[in-house]
């Protein structure tokens, strides 16, 4: 009796719970019937964009603590597959990302400002271009 009281008290957490609940098998059901091939493309996607936003987040001289940073964000958004990864596997893919994001950063001056708020400034831009820039951004 005290049980039905409760769920009955209860009943909008109960229902949250659950629709989070088959979402979370939902979500794992998909990934699951993906490729190992194309699960591990979109971890390896995933470690890139991380690594973007912890470097936006906390700059330089912080790798330890990045380091940490995107593996909580890793397991937040692939807690099936942080539970069969291995600390080695983990930093060889982390160094990959790393490495594509270095190559990025260097050929890409938006991803540059996007990272560090700057404002590149080319030599054809014009008074206008230079403060549309620094307004917008871009």
């Amino acid at each position: 009796m005290e049980t039905v009281k409760m769920i009955i008290e209860n009943w909008v957490y109960f229902f949250i719970l659950l629709i989070l609940g088959l979402l979370t098998v939902y979500a794992i059901l998909r990934f699951m019937k993906l490729t190992p091939k194309q699960q591990l493309e979109k971890v390896k996607v995933a470690l890139l964009y991380m690594v973007t936003e912890a470097e936006k987040e906390l700059k330089s001289k912080t790798g330890r603590i990045k380091r940490s940073m995107v593996w909580e964000w890793l397991v937040e958004r692939f807690p099936i597959v942080t539970l069969f990864i291995t600390e080695e596997q983990y930093d060889k893919l982390l160094d990959q990302a790393l490495e594509d994001f270095r190559k990025m950063l260097e050929s890409n001056t938006s991803l540059y400002d996007y990272v560090y708020n700057t404002v590149t400034v080319t030599e054809e831009d014009t008074e206008d271009d230079i403060m549309r820039k620094i307004v917008t951004g871009a």
